[in-house]
């Protein structure tokens, strides 16, 4: 993800742009107390988002006055009634950062709440380096002539990328999963990569039009055209600037919402792949994998059977109409479905996360069973070209203990799979 570079105004117009852009960020973001708290307490610096209302900003060089109406939903107006200029745009506000966002072009400022009615607000530019530079400030004071709010006024958008979506990453082989709130803000998730090295974080972001701005605390604001191609999935696209300062498109990602599955996606028989581990049909994955990795055949299959990522003791699922049954050897089509281990009804609780970033659908036993939580990965063929249709999974009766099995991921495959397919499925390579 490319920090936007910001984009600077070389007329004082332009200049009178920007004022009015922030101040619409900083109207917009606040709730409201009542008056009587006003009394006695600066009370808009207790609130997330203190700019719901009208604000003036004095532009000494242009000898003009900007009024600005900012809303609860996230949208602002503006006016400067000498130049006989009109617009808006997006903001949000939370925790002393401010984003706008107007016409495609985003921008950051640092916000101080110095009464009930005045607040400093100060361009903010994030380095490459994550260190902050500041610019400008200007003073925001409430407009005398309005109504002033009495009541608390939500920061509380609506908008298309509410919710949870993930977005593959293939330059960097991972997978990033976003939960958008109402508040302006968005958790983000890296799969595989640690908190501590950018792998989790919170951050903030706008919808306006076409354009949605985020704002992360180490890379600043950045800008993305996005194109809805369907309820579940939308197309965003990074802008970048050129060396003229030109907005141009970069890349473009796929994000696609993250819905609960219902545990008939998982419906049908399936078998363990750790039961076919001495099969004599995968003595060709075997032998392909030594001869790749300088090893004997024997060491190979003892490292996938003594191995911790299959191990499986349950040999067969068959799933049905919610319920759940475990058996205690493969299955073959002519079986009669006996050697039953337990079975049991489940419902789905809803999604849960692992420690890097995985998604997995939790289902929870509603009657006695052998393990009253499983996890659950999408059952489809996974490798370019294959065609092996499975799915991992984890089961036990600790969720926290199954969440935090790292490196675990025992695995089902269709039952009357053609076992060559997983001497193509142990073999591949990108």
């Amino acid at each position: 993800m490319n920090r936007w570079t910001y984009k600077k105004f070389k007329s004082g117009l332009a200049l009178a742009a920007v004022c009015v852009m922030t101040i619409a960020l900083l109207v917009i973001g606040g709730q409201v107390r009542t008056a009587a708290a006003a009394i006695d307490s600066i009370w808009l610096a207790d609130l997330s988002n203190p700019f719901v209302g009208q604000w003036l900003c004095e532009m000494p060089e242009q000898g003009a006055l900007v009024t600005f109406d900012c809303r609860s939903d996230g949208t602002y107006s503006y006016e400067i009634e000498a130049m006989g200029i009109k617009g808006g745009g997006g903001y949000v506000a939370f925790d002393g950062i401010l984003v706008t966002l107007d016409s495609g072009a985003a921008e950051a400022f640092a916000y101080i709440v110095k009464d009930n009615d005045t607040i400093d607000v100060t361009e903010l530019v994030v380095g490459t380096d994550g260190t902050n530079s500041y610019g400008e400030t200007v003073v925001f004071r409430r407009n005398p002539d309005s109504i002033s709010p009495i009541e608390n006024a939500a920061f509380k958008l609506d908008n298309v990328f509410l919710g949870k979506w993930q977005s593959a990453i293939p330059s960097a082989g991972t997978t990033l999963t976003f939960d958008y709130k109402s508040d302006g803000t968005f958790s983000y998730m890296m799969e595989g990569v640690p908190e501590d090295q950018g792998g989790k974080g919170i951050g903030l972001y706008i919808i306006d039009g076409e354009y949605q701005a985020s704002y992360l605390d180490y890379e600043g604001a950045a800008v993305y055209r996005f194109e809805v191609a369907d309820a579940d999935n939308i197309n965003v696209t990074e802008l970048e600037l050129d060396e003229q300062g030109e907005s141009v498109s970069g890349d473009t990602a796929l994000f696609t919402r993250v819905s609960v599955r219902p545990l008939s996606d998982w419906e049908g028989t399936w078998n363990s792949f750790y039961s076919y581990f001495d099969n004599p049909v995968l003595d060709d994955a075997y032998e392909i994998l030594a001869e790749r990795e300088d090893k004997s055949s024997d060491e190979v299959k003892a490292r996938y059977i003594e191995g911790k990522t299959y191990q499986c003791e349950i040999a067969a699922l068959d799933i049905s109409d919610g319920v759940v049954t475990f058996y205690d050897r493969p299955l073959t089509a002519s079986d009669g479905l006996n050697d039953v281990k337990g079975k049991a009804a489940y419902i789905i609780a809803g999604e849960v996360t692992d420690a890097n970033g995985r998604i997995w659908t939790h289902a929870v036993a509603v009657d006695d069973a052998p393990y009253t939580q499983l996890l659950l990965l999408p059952a489809d063929a996974d490798a370019p070209g294959e065609t092996m249709l499975h799915f991992h999974f984890r089961y036990g009766s600790n969720l926290d203990d199954l969440l935090s099995a790292d490196g675990w991921y025992p695995t089902m495959v269709a039952y009357d799979s053609d076992l060559t397919l997983l001497v193509g499925h142990m073999t591949y390579q990108d």
